[in-house]
């Protein structure tokens, strides 16, 4: 009974410490889409300022939580998913790197163009 109960209890923290992770991820890339939105519709230099911090952070939060995933996954329906994340993280972080080039050449509804139609 001791070395179930010890087994167990590792597939709990195991997963626990994933799920948490996953929950920090997912939680980083709402803060990053939010910041995105903020800095297309923010009207001063010091809000933009803010936004791009909040972004930059969002993104710093997303990928270490997603390499640390990576690194205690080991089945290979969770392999395959990370590894769909990081494709996709690679074309959205493009299209959003396009709308905070448009947004600091003072092109706003063009940044919120692609964002609607490319970034979400």
């Amino acid at each position: 009974m001791a070395n179930m109960k010890t087994g167990l209890d590792h597939a709990v923290k195991s997963n626990y410490v994933k799920a948490e992770l996953a929950f920090k991820a997912s939680s980083s890339y709402d803060a990053l889409k939010e910041g995105i939105l903020a800095l297309i519709i923010a009207q001063t230099p010091d809000l933009k300022a803010r936004e791009l911090k909040v972004i930059e952070e969002s993104r710093k939060n997303y990928r270490a939580a997603l390499d640390e995933l990576k690194k205690l996954e080991k089945g290979t329906d969770g392999i395959a998913l990370i590894e769909r994340l990081e494709t996709n993280r690679k074309a959205a972080g493009d299209s959003n790197n396009k709308v905070v080039e448009l947004v600091s050449a003072g092109q706003g509804a063009e940044a919120a163009s692609k964002y609607l139609t490319e970034s979400m």
